[in-house]
C-alpha cells in the first residue's frame, strides 16, 4: 500500500491547458512550484554546490536537477526531503516566504 504526503493547508491549483493543434496537453506549474524551484537553486548556490553534486546526493542526473530548478517539473515530497538533506537545511526552508498561501 502506498501512502502519499499531503499538505492540506495549501490550496494551490495547477492549471492545465490544451493546445488546439496536435491536441497536446501542457501542464503549467503553480506559483508555489516555481517558488520551490527558486529556493532549491538559491540554496544550492549558497553552498557552492554543482547540479551534478546535488543530483548525485539525490539520485538524479544534473539534467534532472536543472529541470527541477528551472520549474520544468514539480518535485515530489520525497524528492524535496532528499534535497533538503543534501542541501543541509530543513524542508521548511523551501516553503518560507511564499506569498501565495491562503491566510486563515
Amino acid at each position: 500500500m502506498r501512502r502519499h504526503l499531503t499538505i492540506a493547508a495549501l490550496h494551490l491549483p495547477v492549471r492545465i491547458t490544451v493546445r488546439s493543434q496536435g491536441a497536446t496537453e501542457r501542464k503549467s506549474l503553480s506559483a508555489f512550484s516555481q517558488h520551490i524551484a527558486q529556493r532549491v537553486r538559491s540554496r544550492r548556490r549558497q553552498l557552492n554546490m554543482t547540479q551534478h553534486a546535488l543530483g548525485h546526493a539525490c539520485g538524479l542526473s544534473a539534467q534532472q536537477i536543472q529541470k527541477c530548478e528551472s520549474g520544468a517539473v514539480e518535485l515530489s515530497a520525497a524528492r524535496l526531503w532528499l534535497m533538503s538533506k543534501a542541501l543541509k537545511t530543513d524542508i521548511l526552508y523551501f516553503f518560507a516566504d511564499f506569498e501565495g498561501s491562503r491566510k486563515q
